[in-house]
């Protein structure tokens, strides 16, 4: 039986994990702190993946619908979904500190600040 609303609000984290089935692979995923995640159980070149689509509330259950909808239609056509989140996610990332002209970065590397202190103590 499909999910609705009420039985998403309704469910209460207990000290077991718990899996909230949709149909078409789609589930709520209840962890024991209370976090409730939409999760995508697929198979893929007949090993079996999972893709996390997004936390509920911030992702309604119709979202989830829409992007396990839009996952199908990637699997369908031979690309691993779980594979092109990841790269996309990839692209997305830009350099945690920008670099100067000659190629070193602005900020000095974790660890340092800390070393110089040390020795400035001593």
């Amino acid at each position: 039986m499909p999910l609705t609303d009420t039985t998403i609000c309704n469910v209460k984290p207990t000290d077991k994990l718990q899996k909230l089935f949709d149909g078409n692979g789609l589930f709520l995923f209840v962890a024991s702190g209370g976090t409730k995640s939409w999760r995508w159980k697929y198979r893929f070149q007949g090993r079996e993946k999972l893709l996390t689509f997004g936390v509920y509330p911030q992702l309604s259950l119709k979202e989830a619908r829409a992007a396990c909808a839009d996952a199908k239609k990637m699997l369908s056509g031979g690309i691993d979904p779980a594979m092109q989140k990841k790269s996309l996610r990839a692209s997305e990332r830009t350099p945690l500190r920008p670099l100067r002209e000659n190629g070193t970065t602005t900020k000095s590397p974790p660890g340092v600040n800390a070393t110089l202190r040390m020795c400035l103590n001593a």
